[in-house]
């Protein structure tokens, strides 16, 4: 089988190495390459699009690709697009390459079926869920959330520990590393700690002590996040927090 790649970004270079092992050939073109799309095309089986998600129609459109015989794949998450077969790969792409054990775990979300998925990927193995397409910018967004919001989180107060309490983010990493590794393992039952303990007195506290900070909307938020969950499911055992309280 014999992929072109249409981008040459992190999920191009990720993709068309994981197909690499697999004994696929693999061409990638950007608009700063030298050689000739049309040729390319013409060699290829599988038309893959990794441009930003605004491009894509734009491209499919600009270069005709919609009117050839060819199947069009593109890696969006939150877009659906007529005529091409959205499959996101449920992971972070980083700058350096991965193990093929870390790409063989990943699994796939689309819209389209199963065996479009085994068709386009005849060797990879991973595993493919399809979605309903008005559902993919509600996944998509539920994906940038638990991709990025925790970094963005741990990023702040990493600068937080060093600058007004003295810890020093390496002392940080066992901690972040030990929790998500809890996470992983656990799920939800992983959670520790004053909120975990309904200790309302110890999150009161909390808060004073975020009073005029940035982050006591975030401490708020989750407490209410996590309060509220808990309210649900044992709804006799539950008591939160009040603005009052803070």
């Amino acid at each position: 089988m014999n992929y072109l790649f249409i981008g040459n970004g992190r999920i191009a270079r990720h993709m068309s190495h994981y197909l690499s092992e697999h004994g696929h050939r693999i061409a990638v073109w950007s608009r700063r390459s030298t050689v000739d799309l049309d040729s390319l095309i013409k060699k290829s089986d599988i038309i893959c699009i990794s441009t930003r998600d605004h491009e894509i129609q734009n491209v499919i459109r600009a270069y005709r690709l919609d009117e050839l015989n060819k199947a069009l794949v593109h890696f969006s998450g939150s877009q659906y697009i007529e005529g091409a077969h959205g499959l996101h790969p449920l992971m972070s792409f980083g700058n350096e390459l991965y193990s093929k054990n870390v790409y063989q775990s990943m699994h796939f979300v689309g819209t389209s079926t199963e065996t479009d998925f085994k068709s386009i990927f005849p060797k990879l193995k991973n595993t493919y869920h399809k979605i309903e397409p008005q559902k993919l910018a509600l996944y998509h967004a539920y994906c940038s959330m638990a991709g990025n919001f925790p970094q963005i989180l741990w990023s702040e107060l990493s600068e937080k520990f060093e600058n007004e309490v003295l810890v020093t983010p390496e002392a940080l990493k066992p901690y972040l590393k030990q929790i998500t590794e809890n996470f992983i393992r656990q799920g939800p039952s992983a959670t520790t700690g004053p909120l975990v303990r309904n200790d309302n007195r110890t999150v009161v506290r909390h808060l004073d002590a975020l009073s005029g900070k940035s982050l006591q909307g975030i401490y708020f938020s989750f407490v209410n996040l996590f309060q509220k969950k808990q309210r649900m499911e044992t709804p006799h055992e539950s008591r939160g927090i009040s603005t009052d309280q803070i």
